[in-house]
Formats: structure tokens, C-alpha cells, sequence
């Protein structure tokens, strides 16, 4: 029993590890999809301003789009939208395993008191 419960608080530890690289993975990969918006407006200006006769604002995406600077904040929040998802599936494995230890738990104690 002395195992299994230092077991858990080694689960508990751990969930809360992974909780706080969660949200720090989360949030990077929030803040480059919001920060992709702004990239490309301002890529569009430069564009505009280095060919003052791309004034549609269609062409001026299409450059920003195709900008090294664009792909590589999009390669940026591929990357962290791995982490997050992946640091979200490790979350979720430990969470299974408390929950399934709590079952098994609650299990032997109903069988005790058959």
C-alpha cells in the first residue's frame, strides 16, 4: 500500500508538471496564431511600400504569404502546436491513470466490506 500511494503522489507531482507545461505550450501556440494576423499586416505594408503600385490588398497578402519571415512564424506555431497537443496527451495519460487507481481503490475497499 506504501508503494501504491507514493505511486499516486508521484501521478499527482506529475499532473501538475505537466499542467503548467501545458498552459506554457498552449499559450505560446495562442499567442503565434494571433501574432500570425498582425505578421501579415504588416508584410502587406512593406509590401506595399517597396512596389507602391501593389495597392490591392489581395496581391498584398499573396506577398506576405509567400514571405521567409510569414513561413517561418508558421513553421514556429507548427511547432509549438506540437508541444501543446503533445504535452495535452500526456496530461490526459496521467489523469487516466489516477482515475483507473481511484477505481481500483474504490474497488478493494467495496470488496472489504462484502
Amino acid at each position: 500500500m506504501n508503494d501504491e500511494r507514493k505511486n499516486y503522489n508521484d501521478w499527482v507531482k506529475e499532473l501538475d508538471e505537466l499542467a503548467a507545461e501545458y498552459a506554457q505550450n498552449k499559450a505560446q501556440m495562442e499567442y503565434l496564431d494571433h501574432f500570425r494576423h498582425s505578421k501579415i499586416a504588416l508584410l502587406m505594408k512593406e509590401a506595399e511600400r517597396k512596389n507602391p503600385n501593389l495597392t490591392s490588398a489581395v496581391a498584398q497578402e499573396r506577398e506576405a504569404r509567400a514571405h521567409p519571415e510569414y513561413l517561418e512564424l508558421l513553421e514556429g506555431l507548427k511547432e509549438a502546436t506540437e508541444r501543446a497537443t503533445l504535452s495535452l496527451w500526456k496530461l490526459k495519460n496521467i489523469h487516466g491513470r489516477l482515475s483507473l487507481y481511484q477505481t481500483q481503490r474504490a474497488d478493494r475497499r467495496a470488496e472489504m466490506k462484502i
